[in-house]
């Protein structure tokens, strides 16, 4: 479904990552398609041709992939800023669907390998992009294979929540954090049941370090203890 999208062509200044590489398709004049999704609503299709390389402008879009026995496994989750440029192969091997209302832009993928062979810059920051990818997902595999359940939602929320160097001590109150992901979505990415993620919240704000602010806000009161908590130090807990 299409639904009304403003022309976000002047937004490049906004963007959290890899905001030359937006400058430079347009310093390009890159044709570039601007569409927002509703909730629950596929930007791309696993096993669907690729045919452009995406940005997110505004929301939250979770990437999966689906398992021969029908299983979803989220991979990871975009935010405004955040891209989805998948060049290996043919056809997308993920499924790409909007958390929320969702704006994002798009340019077809054979005019960014054009421009690719023209532009070594844009060569190298199309590499870049792809190495935090493979870095990001080197993390998850990580987070999924050696955390335990307490250490994984600790680690969740954390990644929640915006840098700022005023949050480098150990004990410090971070901004409320938006959660615009389902427990259910928590909890295909971090491999655990919703049950689990639900528990291990609640036992957060048993302890004082997060407090709910609504459904979709959490309030991190204390940093410094969920950062040790992420790192092994269960003992905070008891």
């Amino acid at each position: 479904m299409r639904i009304s999208c403003k022309d976000h062509s002047g937004a490049a200044a906004g963007f959290r990552r890899h905001g030359d590489l937006s400058m430079a398709f347009s310093d390009w004049s890159l044709s570039q398609t601007g569409r927002c999704y509703r909730a629950n609503e596929a930007i791309c299709v696993e096993g669907d041709e690729i045919e452009a390389i995406f940005q997110v402008m505004t929301g939250t879009v979770k990437i999966y992939k689906m398992s021969v026995d029908g299983k979803r496994q989220i991979v990871r989750f975009l935010q405004a800023g955040d891209w989805l440029a998948d060049f290996a192969g043919k056809a997308h091997r993920h499924t790409a669907e909007a958390l929320g209302d969702v704006s994002v832009r798009s340019w077809p993928k054979s005019d960014l390998a054009a421009l690719m062979r023209k532009d070594a810059a844009v060569a190298v920051m199309m590499y870049e992009n792809a190495s935090q990818s493979l870095a990001a997902a080197e993390e998850q595999l990580l987070v999924l294979g050696r955390k335990s359940a307490t250490e994984k939602v600790a680690t969740f929320l954390l990644s929640l929540v915006k840098p700022s160097p005023c949050l480098e001590g150990r004990g410090e109150r971070a901004p409320v954090i938006d959660i615009p992901m389902q427990r259910s979505d928590i909890a295909d990415y971090l491999g655990l049941s919703v049950e689990t993620v639900c528990r291990k919240i609640t036992e957060f704000a048993k302890c004082g370090f997060i407090t709910a602010r609504t459904a979709t806000h959490l309030q991190v009161e204390n940093i410094g203890a969920l950062r040790r908590i992420a790192s092994a130090d269960s003992a905070l807990l008891h």
